[in-house]
């Protein structure tokens, strides 16, 4: 297939120049192979769903799984011993998810493959072992466990992990704009103290993360999901990168090791250099500056989740991934503003913070960004948006209404008693001159006569 065939393809069905990203693709992975180049473009969800499955269908193994044109069938679950599959969850430019049942404990849980036609390949083979051993590594309540390593009869390698039963932070933030905009009081989760207090989860899973020397890469809120039970746990840490000394966090520990059972090293091999999502890359992560992203990158795309959950409005469009890319790039994202109401101006003082474009500008930590996050819902003083006197006066009435009440009416009685002894005192000495007054004019008349 070439380039014109494949730009024939894409226009059947949406608008979009291949040239400079095919362009960009080659320069970067110093090959023109089409099937990496569809590959690519998946990875940056450039081609929209119509495309994908034209090219699927036209030409088969191109970047997924085989496919007739007429097609709409699951990719089918890989042979484990272990596991029996019973459907199709999801499929990415790399690897599939099915659900499957745990025959010897009785489970329901999710399974991850690469697809047949990448499997071959070493640098997105270690690429998928690198996201086991991470997540795996990352022992925490907001990252999804990893259950164990299965290999198929074939060779293939997969891993088993929980299973969550619920929905995508993005579904979440969908459902709470229908509201919105239908006019119709919010309650739960859909409120915005509910979609607060998910993202502050997200933000306590990737400040550990950091902590231990990942940078996750591919924060979105389709990557954020909500178990049944409200649990919260950031998903898909297929292109976490292990920070080395050029990063903010030293390497904590992890141990990655490719398909020979050799250590891979920190900066692994990758299939050209823009590694994300365009709608939320950082200014550094756009301009393919792997080597220097650090926990800063991760925290300037919270800070556009942050903005999409407070104003339930994408933070940053375009039509093209070119369009979206260049934005971030330029840091440049639509302003804060609520479909209805008012944004409270600590909130946007922190997503302001968050998403600077300088990463000495930002919070240094996202502990940081998620402490300040934490006073804004305690009714506290944040340190994006430090407060005037007359805002601390008026912080600490709202923070103390019995007190300052007992002050008032103390006030206002001490005025009271004020008033009072003025009265009688003032009605004292009018007795007191009417009395002179009326004993003068006695005075008076005892003289005339």
């Amino acid at each position: 297939m070439t380039l014109d065939e494949l730009q024939w393809q894409v226009n059947e069905h949406q608008e979009l120049d291949l040239k400079p990203l095919f362009e960009a693709f080659r320069k970067q992975s110093g090959t023109a192979d089409m099937a990496g180049f569809v590959r690519f473009l998946q990875s940056q969800d450039a081609l929209s769903t119509a495309s994908l499955a034209a090219i699927h269908g036209a030409h088969g193994t191109i970047g997924s799984r085989p496919r007739a044109p007429n097609d709409d069938g699951p990719t089918p679950g890989v042979e484990l011993e272990r596991y029996e599959t019973i459907g199709l969850l999801g499929e990415g430019a790399m690897g599939a998810v099915h659900e499957a049942r745990d025959v010897v404990l009785g489970r329901k849980v999710a399974v991850k493959t690469l697809l047949p036609d990448v499997r071959r390949e070493k640098a997105f083979y270690n690429r998928f072992l690198a996201e086991m051993q991470i997540t795996a590594q990352l022992d925490h309540p907001h990252i999804v466990p990893i259950y164990g390593l299965e290999v198929a009869g074939d060779g293939t390698v997969a891993y088993a992990m929980k299973l969550i039963a619920g929905q995508e932070f993005g579904e979440l933030l969908d459902a709470a704009r229908v509201e919105v905009e239908a006019g119709r009081p919010l309650a739960g989760n859909h409120t915005l103290e509910g979609r607060l207090e998910v993202f502050l989860k997200v933000c306590d899973a990737v400040a550990f993360a950091h902590e231990h020397g990942v940078v996750h890469r591919d924060l979105k809120p389709s990557n954020i999901m909500i178990g049944a039970h409200n649990e919260v746990y950031v998903m898909d840490w297929g292109i976490a990168r292990v920070m080395g000394p050029g990063g903010a966090s030293a390497d904590a520990g992890l141990e990655l090791y490719d398909r020979e059972g050799e250590p891979l090293a920190k900066e692994r091999t990758r299939v050209g250099q823009m590694l994300g999502t365009p709608a939320y890359m950082s200014p550094e992560q756009a301009t393919a500056l792997n080597d220097q992203l650090d926990g800063r990158s991760d925290l300037y795309t919270l800070g556009l989740i942050l903005q999409e959950a407070v104003t339930l409005k994408a933070p940053v469009t375009g039509n093209t991934a070119v369009a979206l890319i260049t934005k971030a790039m330029q840091a440049k994202r639509e302003p804060v503003r609520a479909i209805r109401g008012t944004i409270p101006r600590e909130i946007e003082a922190i997503i302001t913070k968050a998403t600077h474009k300088e990463p000495a500008e930002r919070y240094a930590t996202v502990k940081e960004l998620a402490a300040d996050l934490r006073a804004f819902l305690r009714n506290e003083e944040t340190s994006a948006a430090p407060d005037s006197g007359v805002q601390k006066i008026g912080r600490w009435i709202s923070k103390h209404r019995i007190h300052s009440m007992a002050i008032m009416l103390t006030l206002l009685l001490a005025g009271a008693g004020t008033a009072i002894g003025l009265l009688i005192r003032t009605n004292s000495i009018r007795q007191a001159q009417h009395e002179a007054e009326m004993n003068r004019q006695e005075m008076q008349t005892r003289s005339a006569l």
